[in-house]
């Protein structure tokens, strides 16, 4: 499901983008839907700040991200509540802080014991 989640956002995108993110269609995505960042427009394009953790970033191409699209301090308001939006880059583009290292996780079967 991690893989597989932000390919949802291929029925929203630009044609002509989600054909160039979604070419293969068995190469996994990673990223996070909740907008956790901001995406500022500057200059002819977008700024993408204040990202948050992204399952599964070493395996991808596309990693995408949720964010709120703002032009000041606050995010854009639409009729329908705050300008939110989903943008893909590369993953050669992106910095990844690899910080997640955890120890200790995993399944144990449960003892069974007899009646």
């Amino acid at each position: 499901m991690v893989g597989l989640g932000n390919n949802v956002a291929a029925g929203y995108a630009p044609e002509a983008g989600a054909r160039e993110v979604f070419a293969d269609l068995s190469a996994p995505t990673a990223g996070i839907a909740a907008p956790i960042g901001t995406a500022v427009r500057v200059g002819g394009g977008i700024r993408l700040r204040a990202l948050a953790f992204a399952s599964g970033i070493t395996h991808c191409d596309w990693p995408g991200r949720a964010a709120w699209s703002t032009r000041t301090a606050s995010p854009g308001m639409t009729p329908h509540g705050p300008e939110m939006s989903t943008r893909f880059s590369l993953v050669r583009d992106v910095e990844i802080h690899d910080t997640w290292h955890v120890s200790g996780l995993r399944a144990e079967r449960a003892a069974r014991t007899s009646a």
